[in-house]
């Protein structure tokens, strides 16, 4: 058997299927999210959008409330609780619950892109 190590070729692999698998796990962490919300209104789970993050190691950022929100805290009142109301989580379990997942999808995405020719 021989085996021909191409660097460029399992780099641009492994990147590419770190990139899949970070746009598809934040997909799983933002529908568990939307799940998980309190559905007073609707409005705290519709806000729950995903975006591209801006800093050098690149990914994905699953955030509650983006622009033109209806209340510039009211997520992290909702998540966290405040003096005068009860933590209602929603984004942290989601992470939490998802995480061996989103472990597994990376690892199926890296042998998947090293196995092609």
């Amino acid at each position: 058997m021989r085996f021909d190590w191409n660097q460029n070729r399992v780099e641009l692999a492994v990147e590419k299927a770190v990139e899949e698998a970070a746009a598809r796990g934040a997909r799983i962490v933002a529908a568990d999210a939307r799940r998980n919300a309190p559905k007073r209104t609707g409005k705290l789970a519709s806000q729950i959008a995903i975006s591209e993050s801006k800093f050098e190691g690149g990914g994905y950022i699953v955030e509650a409330q983006g622009a033109g929100n209806y209340d510039r805290f009211y997520a992290s009142f909702v998540e966290l609780g405040t003096k005068n109301t009860a933590a209602q989580p929603f984004l942290r379990p989601a992470v939490h619950k998802n995480r061996r997942r989103i472990q597994r999808l990376y690892q199926r995405e890296i042998e998947e892109q090293l196995r092609q020719p």
